[in-house]
């Protein structure tokens, strides 16, 4: 199902968010978070230790037991490069961040596919991949692979790349070995888990950052995957 972004207009979905109302860190107790209840036209605020409060009886609750995938590849240029990175002498950084399965295009085959899968990707410092093929080494119990990525052309705002590895790995062990999770990049806070990304592009390039008006973003990728 098509979604032309001509319906939706980003105006309509920007306001004021200073920056001391960003919760930076996650509480040690999540269950104090706060809970934002709306019921009967009324908005108040809670406590997420009180959701049962709110909640009708015989209520279905669906947990989410899905986990961050490690999604950013960090390579270096040159071929060599992806041996002489953990040597301390690495070539220009190039930042790979996999969107979503191109071939095969559903998800679930895409993790599974062995030796060589496709993905839609952002590529940070792309200026500097000019031609030629990228290349990581990494260590998966105790065999050092080599992941090579191919750069088949651009897709609107990012690239087609080809993956290839061992053919006795699945894409979602190269990425749990090779790649890093997707953290926010924020000028005076130390990064954790726990705190979620965005990709934040300009003029000059793309990056994976703290979202100031993150919906912006969100609404460009739904209207994706719709």
């Amino acid at each position: 199902m098509d979604c032309p972004q001509r319906h939706i207009d980003i105006a309509d979905y920007r306001y004021p968010l200073p920056e001391e109302r960003i919760a930076l860190y996650p509480l040690a107790e999540r269950d104090s978070s706060k809970l934002l209840v709306y019921k009967a036209g009324e908005v108040r605020e809670s406590h997420f230790a009180r959701l049962g409060d709110f909640l009708p009886s015989e209520t279905l609750l669906v947990m989410n037991d899905t986990k961050v995938v490690h999604a950013r590849l960090v390579f270096y240029k040159g071929e060599a490069a992806a041996f002489e990175a953990a040597s301390g002498r690495p070539g220009a950084r190039i930042e790979v961040f996999c969107l979503e399965p191109s071939r095969p295009a559903d998800i679930a085959q895409a993790f599974a596919a062995r030796g060589e899968v496709e993905f839609l990707c952002l590529i940070g410092n792309n200026k500097k991949w000019k031609t030629g093929d990228l290349c990581m080494a990494f260590m998966r119990q105790g065999r050092r692979e080599v992941l090579r990525a191919t750069r088949l052309g651009p897709q609107g705002d990012a690239f087609v790349v080809s993956f290839t590895y061992a053919p006795d790995l699945s894409f979602s062990e190269v990425l749990e070995a090779s790649g890093k999770v997707p953290l926010p990049l924020i000028s005076g806070v130390r990064p954790n888990r726990t705190m979620p990304a965005v990709i934040r592009r300009s003029s000059r390039g793309t990056t994976v950052r703290w979202p100031r008006r993150r919906r912006d973003f969100i609404l460009r990728r739904l209207c994706w995957r719709i």
